[in-house]
């Protein structure tokens, strides 16, 4: 089974064994780490012009409709901080442009504006463009998730999140389209222009791969990497590709690109045994490294209890529980499955112990009127 990755926010989109947090970054690679990678796939050698493919998507770009906007509707007197809020207003306002949700609404700013409709990516580079505009500092911010993986076909599917980070004097600011209610712990980073670019070449190249067009998928991972050659998911994708398309040797170093920029990543290690499974290789070294990793990843763990919980086995998932929190004991959600777990074994008053601690570590508004909720009802039950 391959897994391959894919950033929208909200609609589970990353495709992952597990993510990655165990181990920092060894090395950056440059652009030049493609030089030894085909231009394009699907082609004769004799057929390939050697000149590189690269795809492009000014996410940022501004038209005459979206200056004719700014122009006509944020007023150019006042504070910065007064006209981004009354930029996020109409922004949100159905009567102005009141943006729909939409979960595979890959494109830039302009097409988010003439659509009325984004995902988390494409509503912040509507923000940021818009806000740059109005002379405000805005960015992209990736936003990590406490991961809930599911199957689909030959992948595990993860969400994954961005917003938009602005600072305004000495005040932060985030603007969030859709707010998770998985937040993890981890802090936010924010990226830069090209690295949010090569997000959205991830995302339309991994449309492309569940499409069965790993060839095509291919040239957007590889431009997506000429941007942001440090980007584990796009090597992991760029990887499955090479591999579906019959180009193992390539798909391995792929796979050892993502690992020498994150050791711990379990998605490459994963593929990487696959593949050389598939080739006939002695694996069993690769295999225990595999397994030391997962044995230190609290959301591996957690993800184990997640199945444990599905198969009705609530005292195994309390086990995995306990270790993920021992590593991590700032998730909110680990806390909240154990709870489920203690409430499976009859365990009430624990459970909402438990639940009490998750409200107090929510890293979110969405996230803990979430666990509130579930507190609430656990209450309401036990005092009926």
């Amino acid at each position: 089974m391959f897994v391959y990755w894919r950033l929208i926010c909200q609609a589970a989109m990353m495709c992952v064994l597990a993510i990655l947090l165990s181990s920092c970054a060894s090395q950056s690679l440059s652009s030049r780490a493609l030089d030894t990678f085909p231009t394009l796939l699907g082609v004769d050698a004799q057929e390939e012009d050697n000149e590189e493919q690269v795809i492009r998507i000014d996410l940022l770009a501004v038209d005459d409709r979206m200056q004719y906007f700014i122009e006509n509707y944020v007023q150019a007197g006042g504070s910065s901080r007064a006209r981004l809020e009354q930029l996020v207003d109409l922004i949100y306002n159905p009567a102005y442009l009141g943006l729909d949700y939409v979960a595979d609404a890959n494109f830039g700013a302009q097409t988010a504006f003439a659509r009325r409709e984004a995902n988390c990516l494409s509503f912040s580079a509507l923000v940021i463009a818009l806000a740059r505009q109005i002379g405000v500092d805005a960015r992209f911010q990736h936003v990590p998730m406490v991961p809930s993986w599911r199957r689909s076909g030959d992948t595990f599917l993860v969400e994954q999140h961005v917003n938009v980070s602005v600072k305004v004097l000495q005040h932060h600011y985030v603007i969030d389209f859709e707010p998770p209610d998985n937040v993890s712990s981890r802090m936010p980073r924010v990226i830069s222009d090209e690295q949010a670019e090569a997000m959205l070449l991830g995302n339309l190249g991994a449309e492309l791969l569940s499409r069965g067009e790993p060839e095509e998928a291919y040239r957007y991972f590889r431009s997506g990497l000429l941007l942001d050659p440090n980007a584990e998911a796009l090597w992991l994708n760029l990887g499955v590709s090479l591999a579906r398309a019959g180009f193992t040797e390539h798909a391995e170093r792929a796979y050892l690109n993502a690992l020498d920029i994150s050791p711990g990543n379990l998605s490459a290690l994963n593929n990487l045994l696959i593949l050389r499974r598939a080739e006939g290789e002695d694996t069993v070294e690769l295999e225990q490294k595999l397994k030391q990793r997962r044995d230190r990843n609290p959301y591996y763990m957690y993800w184990q209890a997640e199945q444990w919980m599905a198969e009705d086995k609530p005292q195994r998932a309390e086990k995995e529980l306990k270790k993920a929190i021992k590593l991590r004991p700032d998730e909110a959600d680990f806390y909240v499955l154990l709870a489920e777990s203690e409430m499976a074994q009859g365990n009430m008053n624990r459970a909402i112990s438990l639940l009490e601690q998750a409200v107090d570590l929510a890293s979110s508004n969405a996230q803990r009127a979430r666990i509130y909720k579930r507190l609430s009802e656990l209450s309401a039950d036990q005092n009926s």
